[in-house]
């Protein structure tokens, strides 16, 4: 008994020593669970309407890049396309047997006839800035047709038109040709315009003693004019391939402004009311603009943070999580210039979609958590 009363004395000794341990001053690795007590608050949404949502900036460029061009009609959208060549030596001319210009093909679509005619256009273009419109509406006869229309759109690859000498005689240091559907032509095509190997092809024939050479000139540039009828409205939201159009959006977060939150979903919601989508779907890209700017030219965007949407022929309304965006502005990582949308390609094809003004933003959200 008495051996076991000292045990207990004992052990009750160690416990409070090792009580009086662990609270000591200078020992921190002792908290209470009081401190650790957090009121998280409740997910609460807010919706921006889209009074608070304005186009702040549209654009629209009629001439195409240098590495593609698009010719023909397609649906309610037309386009002509020119190129230039550098006219060859003389000698080279003054013996040419046949001579031919070759269009490489990316794309084709038949509605109807895929039949085009090639022009001489020597004195009306000098570069791709200073196109006469007249020659669109009157190029004068053509020197050439090309007609696919027996060709399946997936297999037509090239566009091969027979010139004749004169012509290539007629051009002085550089020629052009432009081509543009036949009067019953009814398709469109795409195709390689820049200096490279997949460009316009002058190919030349001559005949030398008995001897038959081949000499291959590069086109030098290309351009084309893109036209719908009716004309686009410059009040609408087109966001267009062939058009190279766009628009920028501005959101006001002012009205947003309840005690410091931690965002957890920003939706942007809208309509998409016109289309002419040629295939499965028309891919667009949604940027966050990183500077100011003036002109649509200047805009700088984070490539990073871009959001990829897939408009689909039939479907009017999208939901998109443009939450990356929002929160960079509500914490103050970025400063809000505005949200720029346009097509995942240019200069490709005629597709375009018109949106409306955006129908809402819907914000989920919590306070932050209160520590006490």
């Amino acid at each position: 008994m008495i051996l076991e009363r000292h045990t207990k004395s004992a052990l009750l000794l160690f416990t409070i020593v090792m009580l009086f341990m662990s609270c000591d001053s200078d020992n921190e690795t002792y908290v209470t669970g009081a401190l650790l007590y957090r009121n998280t608050g409740n997910l609460a949404q807010y919706t921006i309407i889209s009074d608070s949502i304005e186009i702040s900036n549209r654009y629209m460029f009629k001439i195409g890049a240098k590495s593609t061009s698009i010719s023909g009609t397609y649906d309610n959208v037309s386009a002509v396309s020119l190129y230039k060549f550098r006219k060859p030596d003389q000698s080279i001319i003054d013996n040419l047997e046949s001579a031919s210009i070759t269009f490489s093909i990316i794309d084709a679509w038949n509605d109807g006839s895929l039949d085009f005619a090639l022009y001489n256009t020597t004195t009306g273009w000098e570069d791709s800035t200073e196109i006469d419109p007249d020659l669109f509406s009157n190029p004068g006869d053509p020197i050439s047709t090309y007609d696919a229309s027996a060709e399946n759109d997936s297999l037509i690859t090239k566009l091969r038109f027979e010139v004749g000498v004169e012509d290539i005689d007629s051009w002085e240091e550089y020629g052009a040709v432009l081509l543009k559907n036949t009067d019953t032509g009814l398709g469109m095509v795409t195709m390689s315009s820049d200096n490279s190997s997949s460009s316009p092809a002058l190919e030349l024939i001559r005949n030398l003693s008995g001897i038959m050479d081949t000499t291959t000139v590069r086109s030098r540039e290309g351009t084309y004019f893109i036209e719908s009828d009716p004309a686009f409205d410059p009040e609408k939201n087109y966001v267009g391939d062939g058009y190279a159009t766009g628009f920028v959006i501005d959101i006001n977060l002012a009205d947003f402004n309840p005690a410091p939150t931690s965002i957890h979903k920003c939706t942007l919601n809208f309509t998409v009311s016109e289309s002419l989508i040629h295939g499965a779907s028309m891919a667009i890209v949604i940027q966050l603009i990183t500077s100011e700017f003036t002109t649509i030219e200047d805009v700088t965007t984070d490539y990073g943070s871009s959001i990829d949407v897939d408009i689909i022929p039939g479907k009017t309304s999208y939901s998109v999580d443009i939450s990356r965006f929002i929160e960079s502005w509500h914490n103050f990582d970025t400063i809000d210039h505005g949200i720029l949308f346009r097509p995942f390609f240019t200069n490709n094809s005629p597709n375009y979609i018109v949106i409306e003004p955006p129908d809402s933003l819907v914000i989920e959200y919590t306070t932050l958590p209160e520590v006490e």
